[in-house]
């Protein structure tokens, strides 16, 4: 096998499962892939390329969790403005967990915003 086929495939996907206790469902956090991720900022940042939080976390949501009997995204768009309704100390944990998992810690979207 070539390079080129060890890269493509290579399983690279970071997962794990976690339990909610506040929704009382256990859930699989995925990192994104390299075109979701480019989706993603697209979509989260302003004119002058600063992030919006309000809009990141939704997304990242989104893009990340996964049923884990069933392998499907969790969430679609429609899900975003009643998701965020939803107690914030899952929310944020969640979130944490899929942008370490993604690369997106909060130094690299403060040196993204720079850029």
């Amino acid at each position: 096998m070539d390079l080129k086929e060890k890269i493509k495939a290579a399983d690279d996907i970071s997962r794990q499962r976690i339990e909610v206790p506040e929704w009382g469902v256990e859930l699989e956090v995925r990192s994104i892939t390299g075109a979701n991720r480019a989706k993603l900022l697209q979509e989260t940042t302003d004119d002058e390329g600063k992030v919006i939080f309000g809009k990141l976390y939704p997304k990242l949501l989104i893009y990340s969790l996964y049923d884990p009997k069933t392998n499907e995204l969790i969430f679609s768009e429609k899900d975003e403005s009643w998701l965020m309704e939803k107690n914030g100390t899952p929310i944020e944990k969640l979130v944490n967990l899929a942008m370490g998992f993604s690369g997106l810690s909060e130094g690299s979207i403060a040196k993204a915003e720079k850029n």
